[in-house]
């Protein structure tokens, strides 16, 4: 089936980005659970794991495509690269950010202390909290994407 997984059928290859959009977004929601449990729920300082979390998943996914793909690296096209983290991390990112959401509208108590620990204050409610959550998400995805595809390039120019 990996065989398949090419641009001419796009079907097919978006479950690269499901499957390790999916896994980004599961190891999110854990390390959350983890943290809260243990008593950091509320501690913003936690959030840069997610962020070496993403770039290992964007890696694998990038990697993956490359490899079904060969052609494309080798003629330097780094879009198709580029777009493959991004959907991926839209997956991952936008999942977690929709679950946050909902947990932030149940759990009133984490997010009173999340407004306190805020520079908002009042005017910070689960949506925008969120909405946060998705826009740094999507913007590492957006870097770290294109950085990887082109460090992709240059690996293999050197082989």
């Amino acid at each position: 089936m990996n065989l398949l997984l090419t641009k001419e059928n796009p079907s097919l290859m978006n479950a690269i980005a499901i499957r390790t959009g999916l896994f980004m977004m599961f190891g999110f929601i854990i390390f959350f659970l983890i943290m809260y449990w243990m008593g950091y729920g509320s501690r913003g300082e936690f959030h840069l794991f997610n962020g070496v979390f993403q770039i290992f998943c964007l890696y694998r996914a990038i990697r993956t495509y490359y490899i079904l793909n060969p052609d494309d690296i080798l003629k330097g096209n780094y879009l198709y690269g580029v777009a493959q983290g991004l959907r991926t991390s839209v997956i991952g990112v936008g999942g977690f950010a929709i679950l946050m959401t909902l947990y932030l509208y149940w759990n009133t108590d984490l997010m009173n202390a999340i407004r306190l620990s805020s520079s908002m204050g009042d005017s910070l409610n689960p949506f925008t909290a969120n909405l946060f959550i998705l826009t740094e998400g999507l913007a590492i995805g957006l870097i770290v994407s294109y950085i990887l595809t082109r460090l992709f390039e240059v690996a293999s120019k050197m082989i």
